[in-house]
């Protein structure tokens, strides 16, 4: 029902702003050409443990698990989210004790492919950088009564040590998360598209997740509102590549996005529990298991351009589709994006999402 009636609202800019602010979705002028420019600010270099950030730009919070769930089958992936306290006398949208709801932790996430850092207790700010995985939407509807700001964030067992040590948190345990950091999924050239302005313009949407780490952006990207309700009136598709079923994250949210128009495909390639497989690729980047990288790179350009209809049945014409990427190691990346370019899905049109 949220996605029909949002639909009747996209029709024009104004619609478009009004439709969004009721959901939360904070959009601002910018000074490029697209008027829909959301988020944080364009992401700084030079920090140690991710490309986004330096040390003295990051914030943090104390957090509270709440809930720790396993996401696949083979329960190597775990599913936590954090509650984010915020001043007891503000409220989102409410004035508590005379004093008016001003901005929030939550404020800042309004795109999905944006990230937190996290620190656990007795450790050092984590090696990398984490996709929140809960939509913009459902994080504001979640925390709009509460004295906290609620998110969802993934750890991978048998990754990492900061992934390990997340991944045993209990509910009721104690970390400490960063600022909401980066922009969303959006263009590498800072040519101002974004996620917001594609949908604004009805154009075509293809999802591209290589792993759990590309999958949690591209899950937050499907599972939001604006999206469901563009899926209605245009193509929306996603590329999921993971070792097998029993690894694969979000698997009962499939068919509620495939009920809502869209189109997924999983591509399983690699063995779960080997030397290697796509999550880890995604996990350990570049230069690492070039012949994977490789099988990853056919596995695309069959799903994309050698299957009956090629890109055009998949997705749509080469010269409207905006293909939204996440977890590719650069290497993968850098290649897709030139067979992309090749074919006629120009570099403003190939969103990123901040995954390192």
């Amino acid at each position: 029902m949220q996605a029909h009636r949002l639909q009747h609202s996209c029709g024009s800019r104004a619609y478009f702003r009004g439709a969004c602010s009721r959901r939360g979705l904070k959009l601002r002028a910018s000074g490029n050409n697209d008027p829909l420019e959301y988020g944080a600010s364009r992401p700084s270099k030079g920090h140690p443990h991710t490309s986004l950030m330096r040390d003295k730009d990051i914030h943090f919070t104390g957090c509270t698990v709440m809930s720790n769930e396993a996401l696949n089958l083979d329960g190597s992936s775990r599913l936590l989210k954090l509650s984010i306290p915020d001043s007891p006398t503000i409220l989102y949208g409410k004035k508590i004790q005379g004093v008016v709801g001003s901005e929030r932790w939550i404020d800042s996430y309004t795109c999905p492919g944006q990230l937190v850092a996290l620190k656990l207790p007795g450790r050092d700010i984590s090696k990398r950088l984490y996709s929140i995985a809960s939509t913009p939407y459902e994080s504001r509807s979640e925390s709009s009564s509460l004295a906290a700001s609620l998110i969802e964030v993934v750890a991978e067992r048998a990754v990492g040590e900061d992934d390990e040590a997340l991944s045993n948190l209990g509910p009721g345990a104690e970390l400490e998360v960063s600022q909401v950091i980066g922009r969303g999924f959006s263009s590498v050239l800072g040519s101002g598209m974004g996620i917001l302005g594609a949908l604004e313009s009805g154009q075509p949407l293809l999802a591209i997740g290589m792993g759990l780490r590309g999958m949690v952006p591209c899950r937050a990207l499907l599972s939001w509102v604006p999206v469901l309700a563009h899926a209605t009136r245009a193509k929306v598709s996603c590329l999921y590549m993971t070792p097998s079923p029993q690894a694969a994250a979000f698997i009962p949210e499939w068919d509620a996005w495939r009920e809502a128009g869209v189109y997924v495909q999983p591509m399983y390639i690699g063995s779960k529990g080997g030397d290697v497989d796509v999550d880890r690729l995604a996990a350990q980047g570049n230069g690492q298991h070039k012949e994977l990288q490789e099988s990853v790179l056919d596995a695309i350009e069959t799903a994309l351009f050698v299957r009956e209809g090629g890109f055009n049945s998949l997705a749509g014409h080469p010269s409207t589709v905006v293909v939204c990427m996440a977890g590719l190691p650069g290497e993968v990346a850098s290649a897709l994006s030139k067979r992309l370019l090749a074919k006629g899905v120009s570099h403003d049109r190939q969103l990123f999402a901040n995954v390192n």
